[in-house]
């Protein structure tokens, strides 16, 4: 029975090397493994170009690998078994994804870890990958993060990097998001309350004669109104929730002041019909 369950044993020590192993070996294209087939020509070249600068110049070692499926392999687990299959040295870097898993990976070396710890490599992975990688655009996004971190890595070891240029997706967005916020829901306030004072003169008030200067208006401020809605979004998607309620105050506002101005002016009109009757009964 022992016999048995180590024979078991040993069975398993060998499949599962070989299985894993099947999903990439190590990397036929120098410094990428592309077996999603999602990454251009063009992009495995610059890759390879820029890798290959950086180990002859500091002997930086800087890897990507693109999966279509992970095969029910743990993520992080099969990053480390990639990281030591490529014998990748302690400063080094690799960038594993996976497209049908929708998942990403970032592991450095110790060396580098001192310098990228993982709450940088997330937000790298926020800001230079996933404004592209949501979009399923794994070419873009997967070179896009590969120069963000290619520029890191230069300032790190004094390496020139000025002809590289980064793409950050939306990343003048997330540095400003709060002013774009601001600014957003006070322009979408005074928009929602002349958008509402117009559409009442236009559609409901029948006895108003609408020009075409209203409707000019009524049209830029309805465009504007969409334009803040779609930038709330761009900034950041729950926002959008703010900017509806900041519009539906506007409307409120304008209403009520509506029915102030109504109350008031036939509270005159009547005092001046009272006067006028004073004035007849007089006479």
């Amino acid at each position: 029975m022992k016999r048995n369950i180590l024979k078991l044993f040993v069975l398993i020590l060998l499949i599962v090397p070989i299985s894993i192993s099947a999903l990439v070996s190590s990397p036929e294209n120098f410094y990428v493994t592309d077996t999603s087939k999602k990454l251009s020509v063009d992009s495995v070249n610059y890759i390879n170009k820029y890798s290959t600068f950086l180990y002859n110049a500091r002997r930086i070692e800087y890897y990507v690998v693109v999966l279509k499926s992970l095969e029910n392999y743990d993520l992080e687990s099969y990053t480390d078994y990639i990281y030591d299959s490529f014998d990748i040295s302690d400063k080094g870097i690799l960038i594993v994804a996976s497209t049908n898993d929708r998942s990403l990976r970032i592991k450095v070396g110790e060396d580098l870890a001192l310098y990228i710890p993982d709450d940088i490599i997330n937000e790298y992975i926020k800001d230079y990958f996933m404004p592209y990688l949501k979009n399923e655009d794994w070419n873009t996004g997967i070179i896009n993060g590969y120069k963000a971190f290619y520029k890191m890595l230069c300032n790190i070891y004094n390496i020139d990097s000025s002809e590289m240029i980064v793409y950050d997706g939306l990343d003048f967005f997330n540095k400003y998001r709060n002013y774009i916020l601001i600014f957003v829901i006070w322009l979408n306030t005074i928009i929602s309350y002349l958008f509402c004072d117009y559409f009442r003169r236009i559609f409901i008030n029948k006895k108003y004669n609408n020009t075409i200067i209203d409707d000019i208006i009524f049209g830029v401020c309805l465009f504007i109104n969409i334009l803040m809605y779609l930038l709330a979004y761009l900034v950041y998607p729950l926002s959008v929730g703010l900017v509806f309620i900041a519009e539906l105050f506007a409307i409120y506002s304008n209403l009520t002041n509506d029915k102030n101005y109504n109350t008031k002016s036939n509270n005159k009109k009547n005092v001046r019909s009272k006067r006028n009757k004073k004035v007849r009964v007089k006479r």
